[in-house]
């Protein structure tokens, strides 16, 4: 295949994801497990027991109560990175359990 010939594929993938509603919504999702762990280091994620993602919500299961105190204090900072990352504004809220 050619160059140019990748680039076509690249579009027309772009063009359906832009197309298609909400398919965006559920990549960016997708990514968040990875982006907690690059936004929080190793130490939270480390502790971190399950992360779960429902629409504009990001579910974090944490026993230490350290570690949930520390990240309740971060919150929003936590919050504006992985939307930083994600390059828009699709996370809302950050609920530990």
């Amino acid at each position: 295949m050619e160059k140019t010939d990748f680039k076509s594929l690249d579009n027309i993938i772009s063009k359906m994801i832009e197309q298609t509603p909400n398919l965006q919504d559920d990549i960016d999702r997708a990514k968040i497990p990875e982006i907690w762990k690059e936004v929080v280091g190793p130490t939270i994620s480390d502790s971190t027991q399950e992360i779960k993602v429902n629409r504009y919500k990001i579910f974090v299961k944490i026993n230490n109560p350290i570690i949930k105190h520390e990240i309740l204090l971060m919150k929003h900072s936590i919050l504006f990175d992985i939307n930083n990352k994600l390059g828009r504004k699709l996370i809302t809220e950050l609920i530990l359990r």
